[in-house]
């Protein structure tokens, strides 16, 4: 059985910094917790010496609420997509477009994933508000994304991963800290997200953290 990857989302310089060195497998970089994650600033890169980049999974959110873009914000994620995949090179690119009925915005997940060649593509958790999920999923692997990070009740999570086949990644992720991984982990999801945050903390709890590293790899 293979070993299950670790994701943890930092919302800091420092927050990446300390994950990876605590032995996290991969580090979502955003910034604004209290948006729930968006892009973070370029000026970031530059303050990870020494950090991998293709461990890095990066935002790319102009703003926080809903997911449902301007034509300019998409003309601005696609442009910061494509200085992302010449300048940093990162593992992979997390983003999500939807239609005002809460559909899949398959236009435009296809325009950023084209943007995005030769790097992973994440749909991030505006998953969890498609007023269909099974439906969405196969739109989502249509338009060429590599993983969904998802944050639905666990019956839906298998659904998704029972119909995913393969095809694409499921990573459960919201809530998730050393308290219950190992239902994620028992149910055979592959990878799994968390920001290791305690108590509405901006850092990662670096106990919690390495705890939840410590269960992951044993």
């Amino acid at each position: 059985m293979s070993q299950t990857l670790l994701e943890i989302c930092a919302f800091s310089t420092q927050a990446a910094i300390t994950a990876i060195n605590a032995g996290a497998d991969r580090i979502e970089l955003c910034a604004n917790p209290e948006l729930d994650g968006i892009s973070p600033p370029f000026s970031w890169y530059e303050a990870l010496p020494g950090l991998h980049y293709n461990k890095l999974a990066i935002m790319v959110r102009p703003r926080g609420g809903n997911f449902v873009y301007s034509d300019e914000e998409i003309s601005q994620m696609e442009q910061e997509i494509i200085l992302l995949r010449h300048e940093i090179q990162p593992a992979a690119v997390v983003f999500g477009a939807l239609t005002a009925d809460n559909d899949v915005d398959e236009v435009t997940c296809k325009r950023l994933v084209q943007a995005a060649q030769g790097m992973e593509v994440v749909f991030h958790r505006a998953f969890d508000q498609l007023a269909d999920p099974l439906s969405g999923l196969q739109k989502v692997i249509d338009c060429g994304f590599h993983r969904i990070l998802c944050g639905l009740p666990m019956d839906k999570l298998l659904e998704l991963k029972a119909q995913a086949s393969g095809r694409i990644v499921i990573m459960p992720g919201g809530g998730i800290r050393s308290a219950n991984i190992n239902t994620f982990m028992d149910a055979g999801f592959e990878e799994i997200h968390t920001s290791a945050r305690l108590y509405d903390a901006v850092q990662p709890d670096e106990a919690e953290l390495r705890l939840l590293i410590e269960m992951i790899k044993k």
